[in-house]
């Protein structure tokens, strides 16, 4: 009996560290799920790619006669 009884605490023992464990993750979820809604309310960081920021090439400092000369080689 008392095997019986040493496995009987042993298994309320581990179910009740078991639920602590379950509640305290739950927990921390629920918090950081809040976290994350206040980031999302606020502005989004500036990590955007550099090719979107990047302004047009609209002319070249090479001219016409050299590209010319470049392209006769």
């Amino acid at each position: 009996m008392r095997r019986m009884a040493e496995t009987t605490i042993g298994s309320a023992a581990g179910l009740l560290v078991l639920t602590a464990m379950f509640i305290a993750i739950w927990m921390a979820r629920d918090s950081s799920a809040g976290a994350g809604i206040a980031e999302a309310d606020a502005e989004p960081p500036a990590l955007q790619s550099a090719r979107v920021h990047r302004t047009p090439v609209t002319r070249t400092s090479i001219t016409p006669e050299q590209l010319q000369a470049l392209r006769e080689k």
